[in-house]
């Protein structure tokens, strides 16, 4: 098709696929890779074509198709040419070789396939404190592989089939204590292990009535928030499109359902992390429910009702397993990226110019959970009080810094000084904010 700016590049239809795949850009960014709004969709057509009340003509994608649309996916066809496809010279004709139950079918059986696959199977996790001496610190981490009905799997059949099992631990899940590297506060960072690789066992996990068990050797337990630890699993199977098989070289893989567990040193109920700002139903809206969230580096995360749990009488997926990762010391470039919960997602959808509006994303603020967080780093090394932090990385730090610290924030500070005064934030003496109007102060 033609490349000229104002040419079939800038008609929707051919527009908004060549934005959301990688296998073309459009006008002058035709060299490059829509990398980032790939990465949202994972070429999943049902992530954007959904049925709707609202939108009637949603399924027009399938019923009429054209040379314009179809050649922002299919980049090796020349309709005009018959490179790849027929010569034709217009649309007329494609509803003939291309009726829509064919259409749909050919776009979506892979995503339907995919989806039915990771129905298959789940996880069903414990983590328990051993406490064998007064200074027992260790915590035995115990998984069962559960099938559609939630009935347990004996883990020798399947642990050839599985990819890897990764899971991720930390403690404090308010306010984690443990970074991605080691905290300033604690020392420590979390505890990453991985209990199947390729297929295997790995060193120091067994199987145990058929439950794969780990036993990590020393967590920092302490008081309040900190007397609950907690693992994040991912889990990533290999299988053929419709069922697991063993692993090789060359076998496709999927991630499938992630699970969340927690225990205390105490013997009392754990305490959790707040589940009433964000759910992960805002993030399915764009991501769909087949996201495999960092799948490559990781196993990849499903989030699924597997995480869920009861909120004011509706079950709740929300995101508080991501902070074993994304912790208040932030990810792998301790602050440069803003890699804290608190701040990445605004970061990173600000910066793809995501964000219009807070209701896109949050259900509440919940602004009492400032009230149990420290310091955030929000440099490489240098650390924000948490109200200025989480506000700065949608707002920037330069826009604010002045006014944050007038109002006892520390902005870029160390981590001491920025982990004092992290109760000293007076923002919340003048503003308000709600998701209708976040902007809303006091009078």
């Amino acid at each position: 098709m033609a490349i000229e700016k104002d040419k079939v590049q800038v008609d929707f239809s051919h527009l908004i696929h060549n934005v959301h795949n990688n296998a073309k850009m459009y006008g002058r960014n035709l060299d490059k890779s829509a990398e980032a709004a790939h990465a949202i969709v994972q070429d999943n057509c049902t992530t954007c074509h959904i049925e709707s009340e609202q939108l009637t003509e949603w399924n027009n994608w399938t019923r009429i198709p054209t040379m314009e649309t179809c050649s922002s996916c299919h980049t090796d066809i020349d309709f005009k040419t018959g490179q790849g496809h027929p010569q034709q010279v217009d649309n007329s004709n494609c509803i003939a070789c291309h009726n829509a139950s064919w259409t749909e079918t050919l776009h979506t059986s892979a995503f339907s396939e995919k989806k039915a696959f990771i129905n298959q199977y789940g996880m069903s996790a414990t983590l328990v404190a051993n406490k064998a001496t007064a200074d027992d610190k260790s915590a035995t981490l115990s998984v069962t592989i559960v099938d559609a009905n939630g009935t347990a799997i004996d883990a020798t059949s399947i642990v050839s089939k599985i990819q890897r099992l990764e899971t991720i631990t930390n403690v404090g899940p308010n306010f984690p204590i443990m970074g991605y590297n080691p905290s300033p506060g604690s020392g420590l960072a979390k505890v990453t292990k991985d209990l199947v690789k390729v297929g295997l066992l790995q060193t120091d996990v067994t199987v145990a009535d058929g439950k794969l068990v780990y036993t990590i050797p020393s967590l920092p337990f302490g008081s309040g928030d900190t007397d609950t630890a907690f693992s994040f699993l991912g889990l990533e199977m290999c299988n053929d499109g419709s069922q697991a098989i063993d692993c090789a070289d060359g076998v496709a893989t999927t991630s499938m359902k992630a699970e969340l567990t927690h225990a205390t040193y105490s013997g009392n109920a754990p305490s959790y992390r707040h589940i009433d700002s964000v759910n992960f139903g805002s993030c399915e809206s764009c991501h769909g429910e087949t996201f495999e969230l960092h799948k490559g580096y990781h196993a990849g995360f499903i989030m699924t009702e597997q995480l869920g749990r009861e909120l004011n009488g509706k079950m709740t997926v929300g995101v508080d397993g991501c902070v074993t990762c994304h912790t208040p010391d932030g990810t792998y470039a301790s602050g440069a990226n803003q890699g804290a919960l608190e701040m990445k997602l605004h970061s990173v959808h600000g910066e793809q110019g995501i964000i219009k509006d807070c209701t896109q994303c949050h259900d509440d603020f919940n602004l009492d959970a400032f009230k149990v967080k420290g310091a955030l780093a929000t440099s490489a090394g240098l650390y924000t009080t948490p109200i200025t932090a989480t506000c700065a990385s949608c707002h920037g730090f330069d826009d604010i810094s002045q006014h944050a610290t007038s109002q006892g924030a520390i902005v870029n500070g160390s981590y001491q000084e920025a982990n004092d005064a992290a109760q000293l934030e007076t923002c919340f003496y003048c503003h308000a904010p709600s998701i209708g109007n976040h902007t809303q102060v006091k009078l």
